[in-house]
Order: C-alpha cells, then structure tokens, then sequence
C-alpha cells in the first residue's frame, strides 16, 4: 500500500444520521442545474490518423457528471449529415470513421428532452497508427494496427514492440513489423491474470504509440449463490441462509467471503449495483473519474456487461490510468511485522557475526520464542510476524554457548501509512447531496424514544431489593487458573512483589534460596566449560540423565532437572534463554510441583511454572546491553460481531430489538463444493433485509453477491 498514493485505497462514502440533530442541508434551497450536456471523444488507441478508419468512442454526461443517453448525428466539415447513432450505455457509445487529410468533423448531440449541444472531433494526424483491439473466443487478443501511405514507407524494416502489462506489472512483451496498411496479429494471453490490462504499442526507441485498455476475463463466471431458507419471515425468527458457488467448471480454489445482513433502508440503497470488492479491485482503481453503478460490470445476470465494460474502457481508460507503467515499488509485499536490528561488540562498536538474537514475543493472547542469527553485517530480521494487540518482546543476544554476547539494537516497528485527503464537506455542491434522509432520521428517533420506556431511570420504584452474586474474576485470576489447568494447586508459590519487581538478575536467580527443596545450579554442563552460562533447576535432588553430543565432537551425560513451563506451556531447552531473558516486572508468581506425573517422565523430577501477568508494561530499563525489553503495537484484536439467538430462553427478553445490521461474519472460507450454512435470527423491525457477501479467492479473483428477504 505505501508504494502507491489514496487512489489505490479501497474507500466508501459512510453516511451517518443522528437522532438529535437536523439533517444539514435539507432546508436550504437547492440551486437550479441547467440540462447542459458535455461529451468527449476518445480514438481508440489514442488519436486520429488521415484516411485510416478509426473507432471513436464518446461519452455525455449532464451537469451532475453523470451519463446521460444521447442520440449523436455526425456532420462533415461542409454541413452534411454522415451518421447518426445512440449512446448504448451511461452516455457511452462509438462509432467508425476514416477522416479526410486536413478534415474537422463535428457532431450534434440531443437529450431526452430535445436540448442539443455541439462538439468538434479531435484532429486527426498526417502520419500514425491506429489500433483495435479484440479478445476472441479462444482468449486470445487479435491487435489489429493499421496505418496510412504517408507511414508506411517509415516502418519498413523497423521492430515495433508490444507489451502487456497487467497490475503495475509487464507480463508479456512480444516484437511484430508492420508490412501493409492493416495487419493483424494474435497474441496468446495464457499467463496473463483475469481483470485489465494495458495494451501498448511502442516504436524502436520505446515511446509509446498506442494504448488501450482491455478487460481479460478468461475463467467462465463464478457465480457467488445465496440462498435463504424462504423469503418472508417473522420477527426474531431464526434465519437459515446457505452460500455456494457455481458457473465455471475449472474454479478449483477458495475464497475468503464476508456475509452481512442488514435493513435495506439502512443500505445504500441508491444503486442497484453500488460499488463493491469486485468492481474496486478490477476496475475502480485502474480508470480515472466516477465510475456508475460500478457492480453493473461484473454482475453474470446483466448479459451486455463485458460490451459495457468495454466501451468504458475506451472512455475513461482512454490512454492513461491510476497506476503508472515505470513507477518503481520502494516497499515490498509484507505478509506480518518485521523485527529486525543489529548486535555489535561493546569495546569497538564493531558487527558480530554469527551471534544468537533470541526473540519472545508475549501477550495476553499467546506466547511466541523465535531465533535468528546475525550476518557479517551485525543484522538480524525477523519476519511475517503475525502480532496482535500491545505485545511485550523481549530480545537478547548470546554467543554458541549462551554466553551474553554484544550490545544489541533494534530498528523502530512502527507503520506509516501514506496521508490521505481529508474531504471537505464544505466543497461538496448541495445540488449534488439530493438524497433525502429525514425519514431515516425519524425512524432512528422513533427507536431510541422507544428505547427510553425500558430504562431504569422511567420505572417505578418497588422498595427495597437485596441482590447477591459472587465477584467477577480479574484477568489475572483467570491467567492464574488457566496456568493451574493441569494441577490446580501448587505444593509452593512464590509471588513477586512490587519491590521485587526492579530485581535485574533472571528468573533462576530470583528464586535461588527463596523456596525449600529448590536449587540452581548453574554450568554443568561440559559443552560449556569455556563459558558456563547454562543453567537448571532441581527439586528435591531429583534429575534424569541425558546425553548430549557437544560441537567439538564430545559425548556426556547431563543431570536434567525440573520441567520449566511458561504459563502452563512447556519451555523446551534451546527456548530456555528467552524465558530467562524476560524481566521480572512481567512476572507474577512461580509455583513448584514436587512430582507430578501428569506431565510424563519429565515432570517426576517436579515442575517449575512461570505465570506472567497479564496486561501490558511499559518497556523496562535495560539489564544489560545484549538485552532489549519493548512493547510493539500489533493488529487490532478481532471483535466478534454479536447476534442474539432467541432458541435461548436466557436471551428471549421483553425489550425490543432494533437492530438494523442483523447478522455479519467477516471471514468464512468457501470452496467450489462446499455450502457453508449460516444461522441467526431477525430483529422486531418489520422491513426488507438485503443480504450481500463478498469475497476475494485465493487466485484474486473478487466475487460478490446479493438478495434479500422481508421481514413481515
């Protein structure tokens, strides 16, 4: 998203009524609009050339810049009718024409109700190229160039290049010759995706010629199928609604889908196809001005959709878009966060390489250890981390034999999106905010006024009630609890208190001759010897023995001691050093098992439990300098969207429900033979309900559907 600029964002106008307060501009005097009509034409390919036939495509819209059907009569320089046609969609339509040398032809429009405008034809050149494109059955595009006798003689012997490019990338390049005045040729579009592409033709030295913007659709329609149970329902009744795809025999993917359901007074409801997943992300964000009813175009049912499309390609994709063809992408695809940094020698600040950063990424959702090695530059990188909500990281450094190593850094993880314009609702013209939303505003007030009988402060007082009820738990209680799944009590606790909480040594350490029967022990471990930093808990005396092969070659034997967990999790002993690395300030209390064989032969030797607090701390000091304690603000948590459902006699209530949006679930995964069934149930609100899903499937193809219910 940071390559490109707002116009590659997905945006939707939001309208918001309020109960309280008047809806702005409903009583000012709206300004008269004349019935003025503009039009503009648009040579296939880019221009006009003398005496080659040439397709012009045009466009009239009215002074609310939307297109308005016109019927065109075309007129020679010296006042004689040629032609006469009608717009064929929005305002759009074209025609033929092969200009005289030196000619200016012009054309007279007529409205609806008999206003008539005239406008002039671009001019056309002495020398050039002309283009048609066409995308045969076989999906495979016929280039048609053609040319003049004045041209021709300039080409002879010269390679022309034609390239096909298809989001922001160049998917084909292909070398032809122009031999005669119209020549055709096909071009295989095997590896290019479904949606539009740029067909540009460009001379020897790479100057662009001609250009033209076609839509690809390969694949047959895949037809995006909802179904509920039945069309009328009842109020609070439960909603049966199934999901299945049909249309094209080889879809073999699956998509990503979003189901929502909500009054259709409450929707925008101003245009049968508003805009929508699809039409931004194959068309919206690739033609320059407004696009119409931009759903018209991908919706299987209108049958004229892809000759549409087509001829608004020729118009407002006429010879430039959006995105540009040379533009250069400074960000790459990121698929999570990114952690990186460096780890460089304290004496002379220089890089060292081959050095261990151990990461622990900690939340209240889960717990992560990851490792890395640096490079000959220092530089560490941990990517495509899935973060979510305030999480604590905890990096650390140690040499082969977990020897603190270095002074470690690490760059900022924060995300800059591009600035968007903010709209100014002041330079928007009342004559174009014709939509009139006063009865939605005294429906909202009708509910909420509604709403007020129920509350506490309108009912009468009954005397005096005693209530009893068992305090809720904290979130730390409840982390206690889900720790002690296993066991639930403890044989000991040790608690950390506040002033234990500035303690700068590790875990290990802490609990060193606090808790009876509990021993450190650190540097047994031979493979070590040179810098014994290992270390192990042992309660009661109790060990297992284990052999490990050192790097030198060695074979010995090592006395392994408690199980260590992490809020009841197992810490396996290459993630030992990023448990040790956490600062005490995120801890809450440790507990010891002297036995416990619910965690297999390695808890008979007794469990140690590490159990976090919950919630976020700000970054503690800096223990030392190959340790780094921060707090990274990840992805939003996901909200689930609440639906009552009334089969519950705990929710059946007397209170009314008005909701307008009914039921929304923004992620089901779909496959071609899969019908995913949905269940909710109806508010009180008698009223029409439009159901719309849309989707994106894992070969980018976007799909969206619709149909609706009433509610009686």
């Amino acid at each position: 998203m940071r390559n490109y600029d707002e116009h590659f964002f997905f945006l939707k106008e939001i309208t918001i009524i309020s109960p309280y307060d008047e809806v702005e501009g409903l009583n000012k005097t709206i300004k008269p609009i004349d019935n003025k009509i503009d039009v503009r034409f648009f040579p296939e390919g880019g221009s006009l050339v003398d005496n080659v036939t040439s397709r012009i495509a045009f466009k009239a819209v009215n002074a609310l810049g939307k297109g308005s059907d016109v019927t065109l009569k075309l007129y020679s320089p010296s006042g004689e009718q040629i032609a006469i046609f009608n717009s064929i969609h929005k305002g759009m339509g074209y025609f033929n024409i092969q200009p005289g040398f030196g000619n200016s032809y012009y054309a007279v429009l007529q409205s609806g109700d008999s206003t008539e405008t005239r406008a002039s034809l671009p001019q056309s050149f002495p020398t050039g190229l002309v283009t048609r494109t066409l995308i045969n059955k076989d999906k495979d595009l016929i280039l048609t160039v053609s040319t003049n006798e004045a041209t021709l003689p300039l080409l002879n012997g010269v390679d022309l290049s034609v390239n096909i490019s298809s989001r922001n990338l160049i998917n084909k390049l292909s070398k032809i010759r122009i031999n005669s005045l119209v020549n055709h040729f096909l071009i295989p579009l095997d590896s290019i995706p479904d949606g539009i592409i740029r067909v540009t033709l460009s001379g020897a030295e790479g100057l662009p010629l001609c250009e033209r913007l076609v839509f690809l659709q390969k694949n047959g329609d895949v037809k995006l199928n909802i179904s509920p149970e039945k069309k009328v329902y009842k109020p609070r009744e439960k909603i049966t609604a199934e999901i299945s795809l049909s249309g094209d025999s080889t879809f073999t993917g699956t998509g990503e889908f979003s189901f929502s359901a909500a009054e259709e007074q409450f929707t925008d409801n101003s245009s049968p196809w508003p805009a929508s997943i699809a039409s931004w992300f194959l068309l919206e964000s690739d033609v320059r001005g407004r696009v119409e009813e931009p759903s018209y175009y991908f919706d299987p049912d209108n049958k004229n959709r892809l000759r549409d499309l087509d001829i608004l390609l020729m118009t407002q994709g006429w010879r430039d878009f959006r995105w540009k063809y040379d533009s250069l992408s400074t960000f790459s695809r990121e698929a999570g966060f990114t952690i990186s940094g460096k780890v460089k020698r304290i004496v002379n600040n220089n890089p060292v390489e081959g050095a261990k950063v151990s990461l622990g990424l900690f939340s209240d959702y889960s717990k992560e250890f990851l490792s890395a090695n640096t490079d000959t530059e220092g530089s560490f990188r941990f990517e495509d981390l899935i973060i979510n909500g305030l999480t604590e990281a905890t990096l650390s450094s140690t040499d082969k034999y977990d020897k603190a190593q270095g002074r470690i850094s690490v760059d900022p993880v924060k995300y800059e999106p591009p600035p968007i314009e903010e709209i100014n609702a002041d330079t928007i013209e009342l004559s174009l905010n014709t939509k009139d939303y006063s009865s939605l505003q005294q429906e909202a007030t009708f509910r909420l006024n509604n709403l007020k009988k129920y509350k506490l402060s309108d009912t009468l007082n009954i005397g005096e009630v005693t209530i009893t009820a068992k305090r809720a738990e904290t979130a730390q209680e409840v982390r206690v609890k889900e720790s002690r799944s296993v066991y639930s009590t403890p044989d000991k606790e040790l608690k950390v208190s506040e002033n234990a909480e500035n303690f700068t040594g590790d875990v290990f350490n802490f609990i060193s001759g606090k808790i009876a029967g509990v021993s450190v022990i650190r540097g047994q471990d031979p493979c070590s010897i040179i810098y014994p930093d290992d270390a192990d808990v042992f309660i009661r005396g109790q060990f297992i023995l284990e052999t490990k092969r050192c790097d030198y070659g060695k074979t010995i034997i090592l006395k392994r001691g408690a199980l260590v967990l992490l809020d009841g999790f197992e810490v396996i002993p290459d993630n030992l050093a990023s448990v040790l690395a956490l600062p005490m300030n995120i801890i809450d209390r440790i507990d010891v098992l002297n036995s416990s064989s619910l965690y297999g032969m390695r808890g008979a030797n007794g469990v140690l439990n590490i159990i976090t607090k919950t919630g976020i701390r700000r970054a503690s000091e800096k223990p030392s300098p190959n340790y780094i304690h921060t707090v990274v603000n990840g992805y939003d948590i996901p909200r689930i969207f609440y639906s009552p459902n009334y089969e519950n006699k705990m929710e059946q209530t007397f209170l009314p429900d008005y909701r307008s949006t009914i039921f929304w679930e923004p992620d089901i995964i779909i496959e071609k033979n899969s019908k995913p069934t949905l269940h909710y149930f109806n508010a009180d609100n008698p009223a029409k309900i439009s159901i719309v899903v849309e989707s994106i499937t894992q070969e980018g193809i976007p799909l969206s559907g619709k149909t609706n219910y009433v509610v009686e």
